[in-house]
């Protein structure tokens, strides 16, 4: 993908008066080392920057608004700008069908991707109930088994010579939770 870089000479031409104050700066800062003035040193750079973003943004104005007064002045009645609007266009509308392109298939992935993510979640909760199934089944079998020596321990009270009914007792539980 290619950038939206304007020209140096047209850079050059927006804010003309800066490498001139940053060339006094630095000729300053040589002379005296108090000399620092960060805060103008940081303006300079925003400067700079914003030329660019100035370039930038007025290529992609001009080709709605062509009339418009700015657009008699210069930098930005001169032929390089009109060659760089001209191509900061195509450059857009490249990027533009780029980005239409990756889109197109973005819903399909999306609902690819949540089908996945539910059926991973259907899974998962069959998985739960059939454990659970499983374990209310031991659960059940346990309660049935303890209800049956309940039973057994009641009834063998009732018998005389409990002695021998308790030990066949004992001996099933001994059995059942081995």
């Amino acid at each position: 993908m290619r950038t939206l870089e304007p020209p140096a000479e047209l850079l050059a031409a927006v804010f003309p008066w800066v490498e001139e104050e940053k060339g006094k700066l630095a000729q300053c800062q040589a002379s005296s080392s108090k000399a620092d003035d960060i805060a103008l040193k940081q303006f300079l750079r925003l400067l700079v920057w914003l030329r660019r973003i100035l370039l930038q943004d007025c290529a992609i104005l001009y080709r709605k608004y062509s009339s418009c007064a700015m657009f008699s002045f210069p930098p930005f009645n001169s032929l390089m700008f009109r060659q760089f609007a001209s191509s900061a266009m195509s450059t857009v509308d490249q990027a533009e069908e780029e980005v239409r392109h990756a889109l197109k298939n973005l819903p399909e992935h999306v609902v690819a991707t949540f089908r996945g993510l539910a059926t991973g979640i259907r899974m998962d909760q069959h998985t739960q109930r059939l454990d659970s199934a499983a374990r209310w089944d031991m659960f059940d079998s346990c309660l049935d088994q303890v209800t049956g020596l309940l039973e057994l321990l009641i009834g063998s009270k009732s018998f005389k010579g409990g002695q021998k009914a308790k030990d066949g007792l004992f001996s099933h539980l001994v059995f059942q939770f081995s």
